[in-house]
């Protein structure tokens, strides 16, 4: 507790300078929890009402001919322009650890998208589109409690993510949509070249899915074990100057992917505070 004047003022100044160096940070977490959050939930209402939501071979039942309605339309050109936007924006971000896989991650569901759309393979792209936008909104949340210093909402929101994460990217995208459109594909409408196209893309998509799978899981394990999560493991490009935003910064993520960062992922480090 700060007992006197002089004190206060260093102690405020420092509350200040602390708090703005961060500002920049949580802006970005609250812009991109607003979109995942709305993105996946208005995806998800809109696409329930949707044959193909519930059964897979209405993806490709008449196909080429499907109707793209004006809301399917308007949500892929959404969720195409925030990707452009990841990628613009990586130019000017510190490079992470797996600056390399974001960039592959980006440029993938990028050409995803392109191929889906001018092929009419639209019904099952909205569908993996819907998938990895179930989990982002989380993350980003468990990131904004922890700066917030809600250790257990952080924490909470972290399983939860962690769970989906699964439930969604290791189970339902490989054993439903992956294989519908290996198998099912072929029944309705045969086998032509964008088929090898879309499914060696979307195949190497997965491969970074269980990547950073992976990363969750000894994140997780390293906490169980030892009670902390290991040492954030940055890029040699990153000045390690040990303040306090990285910390913060321990769960990194651009469009959806957690970066390979092992800093407190469970609350804050504890500030310096004044005797």
């Amino acid at each position: 507790m700060c007992v006197d004047f002089q004190s206060q003022i260093v102690c405020s100044r420092a509350l200040f300078e602390s708090t703005t160096e961060l500002f920049p940070v949580t802006t970005s977490w609250c812009w991109r929890f607003l979109y995942y959050f709305l993105s996946f939930w208005i995806g998800l209402y809109m696409l329930s009402g949707k044959p193909w939501f519930w059964e897979t071979k209405y993806c490709w039942i008449e196909h080429p001919l499907q109707h793209v309605g004006s809301d399917v339309y308007w949500y892929y050109m959404i969720e195409l322009g925030y990707y452009w936007s990841l990628i613009l924006s990586m130019s000017i971000d510190t490079r992470r650890k797996d600056f390399v896989q974001m960039v592959m991650h980006h440029i993938l569901t990028i050409a995803l998208m392109l191929v889906s759309y001018s092929t009419n393979w639209i019904r099952c792209g909205s569908l993996i589109i819907c998938i990895h936008d179930a989990v982002d909104w989380l993350l980003e949340g468990a990131k904004l409690a922890n700066y917030c210093k809600h250790k257990k909402l952080s924490n909470g929101l972290f399983v939860v993510f962690a769970v989906m994460w699964l439930l969604t990217r290791i189970l339902i995208l490989p054993f439903r949509l992956l294989r519908s459109g290996i198998f099912e594909s072929i029944t309705f409408i045969g086998v032509y070249p964008v088929y090898y196209v879309f499914l060696t893309l979307i195949g190497m998509l997965q491969a970074l899915n269980v990547f950073w799978f992976y990363l969750i899981l000894r994140m997780v394990f390293f906490y169980i074990v030892k009670g902390t999560v290991e040492k954030d493991a940055r890029s040699e490009t990153e000045p390690d100057s040990g303040s306090e935003d990285e910390s913060v910064d321990s769960l990194q993520v651009n469009g959806g992917i957690p970066e390979d960062s092992g800093a407190p992922l469970l609350g804050l480090p504890d500030s310096n505070h004044c005797p």
